[in-house]
C-alpha cells in the first residue's frame, strides 16, 4: 500500500536525517513507488528522496489487465481486483495515464516544484520479460519525460536477454541487472542528487 511505504519513509528519514534516500522498487513495487510520486507524496510531503530506481513495473494497470487477458491469466491475477477492479478506478491509479491526462496539473509536478528539482530516475526493463511486458517502462518513461523539463528526466534502460525475476535474483545473489542498477545509484549519489 502506498501510504504503508510513506510512513516507512517517514520513520526511515527521522531515524537517518541527513542520508541520501534512493527508493528501489520491483514490479508492484515500482508501480507503488511512482504512484506515490504521482500523488506528491501526499502523507509525507516533506520527504526527501535522492533517487527513485522502477524494476519491470506496471504503470498503467488497465493496459496490463488487457495483457492478463492476451496470456489468459486474468482471472488469477491480483491486478483484477486491484483497486476496485474497474477500468475507470485503474486508470486514476496509474502513472502513465495520470502523467497523460494532466501533465503539469498533477500532485508530481506540485511536488517538485515546492521542492525545486524531481528526484533522478531510472526505469529499467528486461526485453525478454513475459509478466509485464517492457511497453509498460517505455509509456511510463515517454510520457514522464514529456511532461517535465529536461532537468527532470528519467533515464531508461531496456536490458536484452532479462526476464521479469532476473531483478530481484541479481539483486539478491549478483548478475548483470545488480550491475546495472548499483552502478547507476552509486553514479547518482557520486554526484550529489
Amino acid at each position: 500500500h502506498v501510504q504503508d511505504m510513506e510512513q516507512a519513509l517517514i520513520l526511515l528519514q527521522k531515524e537517518f536525517p541527513r542520508s541520501k534516500t534512493v527508493l528501489v522498487g520491483h514490479s508492484s513495487g515500482a508501480h507503488m513507488l511512482s504512484l506515490a510520486l504521482m500523488n506528491g507524496f501526499q502523507h509525507n510531503p516533506q520527504v526527501n528522496i535522492s533517487a527513485l530506481v522502477c524494476l519491470a513495473g506496471l504503470y498503467d494497470i488497465s493496459n496490463h489487465y488487457k495483457f492478463e487477458m492476451t496470456r489468459g491469466v486474468e482471472r488469477f491475477s491480483p491486478v483484477a481486483v486491484a483497486y476496485g477492479g474497474s477500468y475507470q478506478a485503474w486508470k486514476s491509479v496509474s502513472p502513465t495515464r495520470i502523467l497523460q491526462a494532466r501533465p503539469h496539473q498533477n500532485a508530481a509536478a506540485k511536488w517538485i516544484a515546492a521542492k525545486g528539482r524531481a528526484p533522478t530516475m531510472l526505469i529499467c526493463h528486461g526485453v525478454e520479460d513475459k509478466v509485464v511486458p517492457c511497453s509498460s517502462s517505455t509509456a511510463f518513461a515517454t510520457a514522464w519525460n514529456e511532461a517535465f523539463e529536461d532537468d527532470h528526466q528519467c533515464e531508461l534502460k531496456l536490458l536484452d536477454g532479462i526476464g521479469h525475476q532476473d531483478f530481484a535474483l541479481d539483486l539478491m545473489f549478483g548478475g548483470p541487472t545488480r550491475n546495472v542498477v548499483m552502478d547507476w545509484i552509486l553514479d547518482q549519489l557520486d554526484n550529489d542528487v
